[in-house]
């Protein structure tokens, strides 16, 4: 069976490691149903790509350089402070 473009709001919560107060944030301020999910009967189902581009778009991620200055900037405070 192909991997499907769909996953539930348990499994999207369980894959993030995120409360459902997050993604329930998410829903009513920022994604559009039919966009970033669907509703069918009791059952919510998020597009996952969209909802990762969703998550890049609007987080504070840094590219991997960044992230790397970040970690150097943070050893080189540390170790003033430790003297």
């Amino acid at each position: 069976m192909a991997d499907s473009e769909f996953t539930t709001r348990a499994g999207y919560i369980a894959t993030l490691q995120i409360t459902n107060g997050i993604l329930a944030g998410w829903f009513s301020r920022h994604w559009k149903n039919g966009y970033h999910y669907a509703v069918i009967g009791h059952t919510t189902l998020i597009h996952v790509r969209r909802a990762d581009e969703w998550i890049k778009a609007h987080g504070r991620m840094k590219s991997e350089e960044e992230f790397a200055k970040s970690i150097e900037r943070t050893k080189q405070l540390a170790g003033r402070t430790a003297t």
